[in-house]
């Protein structure tokens, strides 16, 4: 036990540089030296462009690639961050990425409180995802509001970004893939490897398969010790 919290300690000193390049590049100096985001060592750093904003100055705040359970070590895959001009990050307060994290945005991305996400999450915004407070996901989920490539039909594009929602408390399950324009509704959970795409309304639902559907209404869940 001690050797495994002197290995975190280790990583998080590690990243000191690079968390103080990202929060002296965002915040003020007497806000960025509290580093309230802190930026393991094996996140890439691509784009320092945009803006970013905190609900909390708070140490480590924020947290980007760090250990997500004892399944996945914080060494043990690059993070990518990449905030192109003229994208807005906007970080609730305590916030963890695991190892892996890639945040590619020059949209609006809106995080709320409380939010914890495992190992290789993926977040690709080009116009505005929000992910309400209390959000668990698990290991490699992707969420997009693009198609990347732009598809023509008669000279018009037919295919543009669209707003993804996520409201408070949803779980999304390992390798789930969340589309543009989705719309989850609170206190859903989402089965492994789903699709989701479109808007569903159902509070308190279980969504599963691709693409996904109510499979059962009227549950609560929690997050097990």
């Amino acid at each position: 036990m001690l050797l495994r919290e002197l290995g975190k300690a280790w990583f998080l000193i590690r990243g000191l540089p690079k968390s103080l390049v990202f929060n002296l590049r965002y915040f003020p100096l007497a806000q960025a030296l509290r580093l309230p985001v802190l930026v393991a060592c094996n996140v890439k750093l691509m784009q320092l462009g945009g803006k970013v904003t905190v609900a909390s100055n708070r140490f480590g705040n924020v947290k980007l690639g760090f250990q997500g359970g004892d399944a996945f070590p914080a060494d043990g895959s690059r993070g990518v961050w990449s905030l192109a001009n003229p994208g807005h990050v906007s970080f609730g307060g305590n916030i963890h990425f695991g190892p892996g994290v890639r945040i590619h945005c020059d949209g609006v991305l809106d995080l709320g409180n409380n939010i914890s996400c495992n190992a290789g999450t993926t977040l690709f915004c080009a116009k505005h995802i929000r992910i309400g407070g209390g959000t668990v996901m698990a290991w490699d989920v992707t969420i997009m509001d693009h198609d990347f490539h732009a598809v023509l039909q008669d000279g018009a594009i037919i295919n543009p970004p669209a707003d993804v929602v996520i409201e408070d408390r949803v779980w999304l399950g390992a390798d789930v893939m969340v589309l543009k324009g989705a719309h989850l509704a609170r206190g859903v959970v989402v089965g492994a490897r789903s699709l989701v795409r479109g808007k569903h309304a159902d509070e308190g639902c279980v969504m599963a398969g691709t693409p996904a559907r109510v499979i059962r209404k009227g549950i609560a869940w929690r997050v097990t010790p």
